[in-house]
């Protein structure tokens, strides 16, 4: 059983608490927003400012941290990772900035996880790819020998970041909690993002009937444990896209022993 009265949730933009996290954001005693203003993107940064000024939890807050802009900067089709995160491909500019960030976001985190039991933060493969994502989990991560705490991330995987998940596979075990999502107050602050332009998911976004949270298990000297069964929350997303400093799409095919190895993982949670 979590006390959710020692837990925190830690999401890197806004939106992602009730996008990932929608059955637990409002149980946790905090949440933790990382990053605000995106230099490429002036209504979106100042639509995010507006929703969260108007937010109607008082258990938030943000540590405005720019964002790096590498979304997309990452060959999904073969991801690599970095001691930052992933080995994004961008301009030179922006791969510097996300590396800053994961010194930034350490020394942040570092104060505000002191004294928790529980942390949920975003999966070791970012749920549908984001590589900032993928940043969050690995510097929540290197914390958590000092902080002692237990860490959680959802089970959401997509078509696009399903290779980066099976580079994980060996620290799964069946060790997860589910809890029902909350629909009306998702939808209330889906409706404050929107009104604010900041929403940056599909709008017809339909939420499960259960969240389901992974404890990871990983870690140096770990025994490899076969046969662990766990469901995952499979999204369909749109990856046929191209990154910003050099024409590599992304098909968005997955091959059906693709499916199978998704299906022997586990099954759609409902």
């Amino acid at each position: 059983m979590i006390n959710f009265d020692k837990s925190i949730l830690v999401v890197a933009h806004p939106d992602d608490e009730i996008l990932w996290f929608s059955s637990i954001f409002a149980k946790v005693a905090e949440i933790v927003i990382c990053f605000l203003e995106l230099d490429p993107n002036p209504s979106l940064s100042n639509g995010r400012k507006k929703a969260l000024a108007n937010y109607p939890l008082q258990s938030m807050s943000c540590l405005k941290v720019k964002e790096s802009n590498v979304f997309n900067d990452e060959n999904w089709s073969n991801p690599s990772a970095s001691a930052y995160g992933l080995k994004v491909e961008g301009s030179r500019q922006c791969t510097r900035m996300y590396k800053k960030n994961y010194t930034t976001l350490k020394h942040a985190l570092n104060v505000k996880l002191a004294g928790y039991e529980h942390v949920f933060t975003h999966s070791p493969w970012g749920e549908y790819g984001h590589e900032e994502h993928v940043q969050l989990f690995k510097v929540v991560k290197a914390l958590q020998e000092d902080k002692k705490f237990s860490l959680w991330y959802p089970n959401y995987v997509s078509n696009k970041s399903y290779q980066l998940l099976f580079n994980h596979v060996e620290n799964f075990d069946s060790q997860w909690v589910s809890y029902p999502t909350p629909q009306r107050l998702t939808q209330e602050i889906k409706l404050l993002y929107e009104q604010n332009g900041c929403w940056t998911w599909y709008k017809d976004w339909q939420w499960p009937n259960h969240d389901l949270f992974i404890k990871d298990e990983g870690g140096v000297g770990k025994q490899v444990k076969y046969g662990r069964l766990f469901p995952l929350n499979l999204v369909n997303v749109e990856v046929s896209v191209q990154k910003k400093s050099q024409t590599r799409p992304f098909t968005g095919f997955v091959p059906m022993k693709v499916m199978n190895r998704l299906k022997m993982l586990g099954e759609r949670f409902q």
